[in-house]
């Protein structure tokens, strides 16, 4: 099953907002959700970081395609 957006940016926010260095106890606590469900939704923390890394690329991919959009030169 993919992950949604929402809980995508969930993530993205928490370690754009926090840094990466809080264990998995704080990550819960912000996120307001259970361990199981963070394990469940995320697999690992190292992951969770991942997909929110992939997250922030796919950010910037959208801006640069905006901007590129509205360039005279595209």
């Amino acid at each position: 099953m993919a992950l949604s957006e929402k809980k995508k940016r969930d993530i993205y926010n928490y370690y754009s907002e926090n840094g990466f260095h809080h264990s998995t106890d704080a990550i819960v606590e912000k996120l307001e959700i259970c361990h199981k469900t963070f394990f469940n939704r995320y697999g690992t923390k190292a992951n969770s970081i991942e997909i929110a890394w992939n997250y922030w690329q796919n950010l910037c991919a959208e801006k640069w395609t905006s901007i590129m959009k509205n360039c005279n030169h595209s």
